[in-house]
């Protein structure tokens, strides 16, 4: 019998207007936009088996970094490398379940 999981995620943005890594990033007032392309709200995924975490976030002052949470835990940090270009940041997130279950 094969065993599924449903996933959940939430994925958090900073956005900033600081392009040089000595400045402080100055957290913007309007919150980016994120969306999650896959997996698809109500994917299964098999417990143990690597699954990638596709987002998009996007925030006229540039996106700093994405942050992937499962469950209230910090699971990955992606920096951006490219903040001159305050496009849509796409990233894709490697994350194994440990288990059956709900995330």
């Amino acid at each position: 019998m094969r065993l599924k999981l449903m996933i959940i995620l939430f994925v958090t943005t900073l956005a900033c207007n600081s392009f040089w890594p000595d400045e402080t990033p100055v957290v913007s007032s309007t919150p980016p936009e994120v969306s999650i392309s896959s997996p698809s709200v109500g994917d299964f995924v098999l417990p143990k088996q690597e699954t990638t975490i596709q987002s998009t976030s996007v925030d006229a002052e540039g996106i700093a970094k994405v942050e992937l949470y499962i469950n209230g835990t910090l699971e990955r940090i992606d920096a951006n490398t490219n903040m001159i270009n305050s496009g849509p940041f796409i990233v894709a997130q490697p994350w194994t379940p440990p288990a059956k279950g709900f995330y």
